[in-house]
């Protein structure tokens, strides 16, 4: 839903570059409370996070409640609960796992998103590069094998859990 913009401009709007990209880094970068739903940015240190609008304790890896993982700061020891176990599926709780891997699948497929946005930019660069003689021809050419290599191992990251 758009209104009150027209449909012509939404899908102009929608389709900027820049716009995608912060889209995808939010996609990558946060997760929503299990509690409130708002938005967390988890930018650096443990897995124990508190809501600084509910003050909700969870675990970063598994969004389940801190109180259960005691003192592994570090490691989700809940993460064993991802693994749905046959003849379970009837159970509220084993139909919300598998939602962790599509989390996880949503934040690689943003990575690339992000990547292919910037991957021509970053090409053009790179030739502008060379042919200013600022970079020999060798080193361009293996920055770009970098980066077409690490858009393929996003790719790859993506079916995989973590």
């Amino acid at each position: 839903m758009h209104y009150p913009v027209p449909c012509e401009v939404a899908k102009m709007w929608l389709q900027r570059p820049e716009l995608l990209a912060t889209t995808s880094w939010i996609k990558l970068n946060t997760k929503a409370c299990p509690l409130c739903k708002i938005s967390i940015e988890k930018n650096e240190g443990c897995n124990h996070m508190t809501c600084r609008s509910c003050q909700h304790q969870f675990c970063w890896v598994c969004m389940g409640p801190w109180k259960v993982h005691g003192t592994s700061y570090y490691e989700c020891n809940n993460s064993s609960n991802f693994h749905v176990k046959p003849g379970k599926y009837n159970n509220k709780e084993a139909k919300e796992r598998p939602t962790q891997y599509v989390h996880s699948f949503e934040v690689r497929q943003a990575s690339i998103n992000a990547l292919c946005i910037i991957h021509e930019r970053i090409f053009d660069e790179i030739e502008l590069l060379q042919t200013t003689k600022k970079i020999k021809w060798g080193e361009g050419q293996a920055l770009k094998k970098s980066i077409s290599q690490f858009i393929n191992v996003e790719s790859t990251l993506r079916w995989s859990y973590k």
